[in-house]
């Protein structure tokens, strides 16, 4: 009920109740007779009525009306954003001290206002020159400058940078669209780690996504902002560089050997002829001064300059094997040359401009002396040096062939150095061998272990999700098929994992990333994988999160899994399907009413038990003991290149128990599910 009528009700009330005090008191009166009385109560209840109407009018005109008045004025001013608008009363109004002092209210508010605003536009005005000197400043900047947040997102980027990647970068791109991902989470992982050094900057190599170039970078944290800044500049040297690279290598090979030729002779001469006259020994003594000063200044000069570049160009880097061999891959596909990469991708220190090159070259070299067309690559982790493996069906490399390589300049290149010279950079001493008991060769490649360690202390792996196996499942894809007499070595498979919510599909947990990679001819085919993220459509819980990491913002604007699986199955087509403990994947794989998958599934948790009765099962477990390397970062992909790589070296373990087809594996699948669900049912 309105403020006003509960005022004039209460005043009604107040009227009403005199009208009959009035009336009664009337009508109680002895020496009244009755008739006075009735009139005497009628005149004192008008006169209390016309007295209540006055109240109520003047009521209105000096308090309820301004009143309403001055609500519906404030309103306004509340409303409106821009402007002065000031309070218009009638006169007559009962408001006085009070419109007094919210007058000077609203002028205070009013000059807090003004000066907000001027600080704002002072404060706008500011950021607007300092972003049009950092406009300009970047702009003008030969590197590519990237400023991403914490979410890898660009904020900013410089002309520059979209000249390095080949397009427009628009803020809010995500920056693992334009560059490959380990190596910036390589170096964030390292700027992490307690004990770095307190300057948060680390050097890094890293491609784009199209495999086109190897880029040098410098990753900087950027305190109190969460984000950082790639500086990205190409690993190729200009014409310039090289002509300098030239002259400094004439200068060592040339312009040094003639003072050094003198003095030499100098001394010689000396020393076979002391008996000379004064006159002879102070020429010979001459010419040693002369030549000494020319060598000596000559020196300083090329150290000067080696120097100079040297700080300027910091070309030995950590370099991701995969990178490294997408864009070998990319440039030997020019020259229609097939290479395949194998295994898990480890870090290596090299020179990001000359070791394609050299890698290149002899991929060329191998292809014109052995008819060879297709080569596979891979990276191997020895105790001290990360070795590059070229391999291929034939006979090894002589070593006098290898040492008349090494001694050309690379294919297609201005670098005037001989392979050997760009290999001896590297400490690297190359050589051929046949692999034991195949029909293959490899040249193997010896090169630096990296700057940091392939696996430091902040990579530790997230602890394994709890194991619930589902061996009635797993039954049910144990039948080969056309594919029963098939060797497993001879087969296409597509190894798998998934990271989900939780640990039960029926109770709501769903599937947040699918990973998987090609296994062909025993060989894990690297780069051709399948990595998604999936939106379950429901939070992730901490829980969960502790063993993949993945969080509710990482999958917000990530299709479903009635979309996702769909890509995967098409991936998968044609291929059999492993994974370890692949009967939970297949649950999840088999929510939302999806049709069941009714093709073969090897998993290598069973597997591990037909080799390795008794052992541990568990995936890190099985690594270990065949000798896999485990990627840091748990996630569905590196999962799987690790069951991958676990798969291939379970086939000559299984081999050499006599089971060798795909029909004889899933047969002795099929028995051991069996015996397993015997003794859960006990």
């Amino acid at each position: 009920m309105p403020d006003r009528a509960k005022v004039a009700l209460r005043i009604g009330g107040v009227g009403a109740l005199a009208v009959v005090v009035v009336a009664g008191t009337a009508l109680l009166a002895r020496d009244m007779d009755r008739d006075s009385a009735l009139m005497l109560a009628l005149a004192g209840a008008g006169l209390i009525a016309a007295a209540l109407a006055l109240l109520w009018q003047r009521l209105s005109v000096l308090l309820f009306d301004p009143l309403a008045a001055l609500s519906a004025e404030l309103a306004a001013i509340a409303e409106q954003r821009h402007g002065e608008r000031a309070i218009h009363l009638a006169d007559g109004h009962g408001l006085g001290p009070v419109l007094t002092h919210l007058h000077r209210l609203l002028d205070r508010l009013r000059a807090d206002r003004h000066q907000a605003e001027a600080a704002q536009l002072r404060t706008q005005a500011q950021l607007t020159e300092r972003q049009s000197w950092l406009d300009a400043i970047l702009a003008d900047l030969s590197d590519g400058i990237l400023v991403v947040a914490a979410d890898h997102r660009v904020i900013q980027a410089n002309p520059a940078a979209a000249r390095l990647l080949g397009e427009e970068i628009a803020p809010g791109q995500p920056l693992f669209a334009l560059v490959t991902r380990e190596p910036v989470l390589h170096v964030l992982a390292q700027l992490s780690t307690p004990g770095y050094p307190s300057a948060k900057s680390a050097a890094m190599v890293c491609a784009t996504t199209d495999a086109s170039r190897l880029l040098h970078g410098r990753l900087t944290v950027i305190a109190g902002f969460g984000g950082y800044l790639v500086r990205l500049s190409d690993s190729g040297r200009d014409d310039a560089a090289l002509e300098r690279d030239n002259a400094l290598r004439k200068a060592i090979t040339q312009d040094l050997r003639r003072p050094i030729a003198n003095l030499r002779a100098a001394a010689e001469t000396i020393s076979t002829f002391p008996d000379m006259t004064a006159r002879e020994r102070a020429a010979f003594d001459e010419v040693v001064v002369e030549e000494s000063t020319i060598l000596s200044q000559r020196i300083e000069e090329l150290e000067s300059d080696f120097l100079a570049r040297s700080d300027a160009q910091g070309v030995m880097a950590d370099i991701y094997s995969l990178d490294l061999f997408n864009c070998l891959a990319r440039d030997c596909a020019r020259d229609r040359v097939g290479l395949t990469m194998e295994g898990i991708p480890l870090w290596l220190k090299g020179d990001a401009q000359s070791l394609p090159l050299v890698l290149h070259s002899l991929i060329l070299r191998l292809r014109h002396e052995i008819g060879c067309t297709s080569f596979d690559v891979e990276a191997l982790l020895a105790d001290r040096h990360v070795y590059l493996d070229i391999s291929w069906n034939g006979p090894a490399i002589a070593s006098s062939s290898l040492d008349s390589w090494l001694n050309r300049t690379p294919d297609g290149s201005s670098d005037r150095r001989s392979l050997r010279d760009i290999l001896d950079q590297h400490g690297s001493e190359p050589w051929s061998q046949v692999l034991k008991g195949k029909d293959r060769a490899i040249l193997r490649l010896p090169f630096p272990a990296p700057e940091r360690l392939q696996f430091t202390p902040s990579d530790q792996r997230a602890p394994s999700r709890p194991e619930f196996h589902d061996f009635a499942l797993m039954r049910a894809h144990c039948d080969a098929g056309q594919l029963s007499d098939t060797r497993l070595s001879a087969l296409s498979f597509v190894v798998f994992d998934c990271e989900t919510t939780g640990l039960r599909p029926d109770d709501g947990d769903a599937i947040i990333q699918i990973g998987a990679v090609k296994v062909a001819g025993g060989k894990v085919l690297t780069t051709d994988t399948f990595d998604r993220l999936v939106n379950p459509g429901r939070p992730i819980p901490p829980s969960s999160t502790i063993f993949h990491g993945i969080t509710d913002a990482m999958v917000k604007d990530k299709p479903p899994l009635s979309v996702v699986r769909p890509q995967f199955l098409d991936f998968a087509a044609g291929s059999v399907l492993a994974g370890h403990n692949a009967a939970f994947d297949l649950r999840f794989l088999r929510a939302d009413q999806a049709p069941p998958l009714s093709i073969p599934v090897v998993d290598t948790m069973l597997l591990s038990g037909l080799a390795d009765p008794g052992a541990d099962s568990s995936l890190d477990a099985l690594a270990r003991r065949l000798g896999v390397s485990v990627p840091p970062h748990r996630s569905a992909l590196a999962d799987a290149l690790t069951t991958a790589d676990v798969l291939v070296r379970l086939f000559e373990r299984l081999e050499a128990r006599g089971l060798v087809t795909l029909g004889q594996v899933l047969a002795a699948a099929r028995e051991s599910c069996a015996i397993n669900s015997t003794i859960g049912a006990d």
